[in-house]
C-alpha cells in the first residue's frame, strides 16, 4: 500500500468499528469490492474507498456517527458542512489532507476520505423510473455547474471558455449562491421519492452524474442488505452476498485485469500530512 491507501484504510477501519458496534449493515462497493475479491485489498492503481448501504441503514448510521466517531475523523454531510454539495456523505481524516484540484477552493474539510453511498428505491414503472433519473441528473448537473465546474485538458474552444468563466466565478460566489439550498432540497426529494414504496430495485441515485453510473449501480432490493465477510488488506469487512452478480453486471469478466493503459488513478490530488507539521 502507498501512504494514501494506508490512510484511507484507517478511515474504513473506523467506519467498520462503528457499524459493527451498532449492527449496521453496509458493504464494500464499486472498485473497493472488486479489489477485495480480485486482490484481497486495493486495486494497485486505485485511490479511493467506497461503501454503500440501504437508505434505512444509512439513516441509522447518521443518528449515531457524530457521537461515536473518534476525534481523529470528521463526518462530512449536508448537516455538518454547508459547503458539502454531494448527496452522499464522507468520513474524513483530521490528520492527513488530500486536496483535489477541482475542489481546493471549497470551505470544507479536505481530509483523506471514504465515500458512503446510500441506495434509494427506484420505481418499477419504467416511465416513472426515467423521470426520477432525469430529475436527479438535472439537479446534479446544475449543482455541479455552480460548485464543481473546472477545466480539463479535453475542454476546447467555447466549452473551455465557458467552463473557465464558471470556474472563476464559483471560486468567488459559491458561498452566497442563493439557488443552491433550493437545488439541494429538490434533488433530495427526487432521490427519496419512492422510498416508502415496495420496489424491485434500488439505485445509487446520490451519485447519478451520468447514464453509465446509473446503469452500473442497480441492485435488487432483496439482496441489498444481505452481506458476508470479505478480506481487504488483512482486515475483514462486509461485502454483498451477491458480489458475483454485482461485479459481473458492472465489470463483465471482473477477474481479468484491464489493459495497462487503463490502470490509472482517478484524481489529481495533493497529500498533506499534518502529523509531521
Amino acid at each position: 500500500m502507498n501512504k494514501l491507501q494506508q490512510e484511507e484504510l484507517n478511515v474504513l477501519v473506523e467506519f467498520d468499528r462503528i457499524c459493527r458496534k451498532h449492527d449496521i449493515i453496509y458493504s464494500l462497493s464499486s472498485g473497493t469490492l472488486l479489489g477485495s475479491i480480485r486482490h484481497h485489498g486495493f486495486i494497485p492503481w486505485d485511490d479511493d474507498i467506497d461503501v454503500n448501504m440501504s437508505r434505512s441503514e444509512f439513516n441509522r448510521f447518521e443518528k449515531i456517527v457524530l457521537e461515536e466517531l473518534d476525534k481523529d475523523f470528521f463526518y462530512q454531510s449536508f448537516d455538518t458542512e454547508k459547503d458539502h454539495y454531494h448527496a452522499f456523505s464522507k468520513i474524513r481524516s483530521n490528520k492527513v489532507e488530500l486536496v483535489e484540484k477541482s475542489t481546493e477552493y471549497l470551505n470544507i474539510n479536505h481530509g483523506v476520505w471514504i465515500d458512503i453511498f446510500p441506495y434509494d428505491n427506484i420505481p418499477d414503472d419504467i416511465t416513472l423510473r426515467d423521470e426520477q433519473k432525469k430529475k436527479v441528473g438535472f439537479y446534479n448537473k446544475l449543482i455541479s455547474l455552480f460548485v464543481y465546474t473546472f477545466v480539463t485538458d479535453e475542454d476546447k474552444g467555447k466549452k473551455r471558455i465557458i467552463k473557465n468563466i464558471f470556474y472563476h466565478l464559483n471560486r468567488i460566489f459559491y458561498r452566497v449562491n442563493f439557488l443552491l439550498p433550493s437545488l439541494y432540497k429538490k434533488r433530495q426529494y427526487w432521490i427519496e421519492k419512492y422510498n416508502n414504496e415496495k420496489t424491485e430495485y434500488a439505485n445509487m441515485l446520490v451519485f447519478n452524474y451520468n447514464d453509465a453510473i446509473y446503469k452500473s449501480t442497480f441492485i435488487r432490493n432483496e439482496v441489498l442488505d444481505s452481506v458476508t465477510s470479505g478480506v481487504f488488506e488483512g482486515h475483514e469487512f462486509l461485502i454483498p452476498t451477491a458480489y458475483d452478480e454485482i461485479l459481473t453486471s458492472n465489470y463483465g469478466d471482473y477477474m481479468q485485469l484491464p489493459p495497462e493503459s487503463e490502470r490509472v488513478s482517478n484524481h489529481e490530488v495533493v497529500l498533506r500530512d499534518h502529523r509531521n507539521a
